[in-house]
């Protein structure tokens, strides 16, 4: 494949999901920085675009050295906004792109035509090496960075799952945003691996740009794929705001970089007094345990607050705190007794033991197995025989 179908192929695909994205309802903040980045790559590819059709007026190295270090910023901040559902861009994060404006500021000023991003010619001895080091450094520690930064907000977010949800699933896991980021540290590495070996050798061996493309077209492909074949992607999974919460709950917010996972010290600023716990729990056994709400396999804390009437922050507070498990475990053993229950009446014994399970409230025979197991050290069907056994 020539290098300008590629450019071609990189500007129609980009363009195109931008505006898939420009034309879906009721935008956030997350979908514009998606559309921008979307933009910026086909921006990319049009630079190059010019460059090899019209090379003699058209300087490439802003596009090769220079745009990329938008990307890092971008994944991030995507996944940072879509996470909490933000509705505007807040200015602080313009800082994260601050790298990206001072170097091309110089580059503009004091170095275009002087620094060259190629491979071979980054270890050339010139007086110009330390500014190209200075560059290619900015470029690698940007990638790394903020791919780190990125999956530990993921990371971050499958923790306060159990919090929030009964079940784990492809949506809420946001697997699609972890094989973005897959495939945004599969490109560079490949990119600055072969880039090195290049520069090492002072010989263009790998055509670093054409590789770094083909993979950033792979990853247009992958937004456009979860774009249109995966609903959820422009979904988002927290049901409120960090701001909703904050004003719902009135309490001061928690500090950057707390530990969500410690109740203590994320509760300690309880406005509930002994009484009310007391009368919260009381109310959360017996509305369970008679009105059977984990049967619904989709329920998440928010459906469970508004059936109890208790705010979800003070039903969290609750179920961590004073109750001693997150709502996936409440709810899960819960189900687990169900099972049980359903294994032994006989009334159940023309069911398979996933069909149970799923009636139970259980989505997936792999998460029923697993709990069923941590929580019974032992599998459904030898428990269901040992139960058995002992009430012959």
């Amino acid at each position: 494949m020539s290098t300008e179908i590629l450019y071609y192929i990189g500007i129609s695909q980009s363009l195109f999901v931008a505006f898939v994205v420009l034309t879906k309802k009721d935008k956030h903040a997350s979908d514009y920085i998606l559309m921008t980045w979307l933009l910026t790559i086909a921006l990319k590819f049009s630079i190059l675009l010019i460059s090899a059709e019209h090379s003699e007026f058209f300087d490439d190295q802003f596009s090769i050295g220079l745009i990329p270090l938008t990307f890092g910023p971008f994944l991030y901040l995507y996944t940072k906004y879509l996470l909490f559902k933000r509705h505007f861009f807040r200015s602080k994060d313009f800082i994260h792109f601050i790298p990206f404006i001072l170097l091309t500021i110089l580059y503009f000023a004091f170095f275009k035509e002087k620094l060259t991003f190629n491979g071979p010619l980054i270890l050339k001895k010139d007086g110009y090496i330390p500014f190209r080091l200075l560059y290619a450094f900015a470029f690698v520690s940007s990638i790394i960075s903020y791919a780190y930064m990125t999956l530990k907000l993921l990371a971050k977010n499958r923790n306060l799952l159990k919090d929030r949800f009964s079940y784990f699933s492809e949506n809420n896991e946001l697997n699609w945003l972890y094989a973005l980021t897959a495939i945004f540290l599969l490109t560079y590495s490949t990119y600055f691996a072969l880039g090195g070996y290049n520069a090492i050798k002072g010989v263009q061996y790998f055509d670093i740009g054409y590789t770094a493309d083909i993979f950033l077209t792979i990853l247009a492909f992958t937004v456009s794929y979860f774009g249109l074949k995966q609903p959820y992607l422009f979904r988002y999974i927290p049901e409120k705001t960090e701001k909703d919460d904050d004003e719902e709950n009135n309490t001061p917010k928690q500090k950057q970089g707390e530990d969500d996972d410690d109740s203590t010290e994320k509760y300690k600023n309880s406005t509930l007094t002994d009484e009310q716990k007391e009368r919260y729990i009381k109310h959360i056994f017996a509305f369970t345990e008679s009105e059977k709400p984990y049967l619904n396999s989709e329920l998440t804390v928010q459906d469970l607050s508004k059936q109890l009437n208790i705010s979800r922050h003070h039903l969290t507070e609750i179920l961590n705190n004073d109750i001693g498990k997150n709502f996936f475990t409440f709810i899960n053993e819960y189900r687990i007794k169900e099972v049980q229950r359903r294994l032994l009446d006989p009334k159940f014994e023309h069911l398979t033991i996933v069909a149970i399970a799923f009636d139970s409230g259980f989505n997936s025979k792999s998460t029923f197995n697993s709990i069923f197991k941590q929580q019974t050290d032992t599998t459904p069907s030898k428990w269901r025989s040992e139960q058995l056994k002992n009430l012959e």
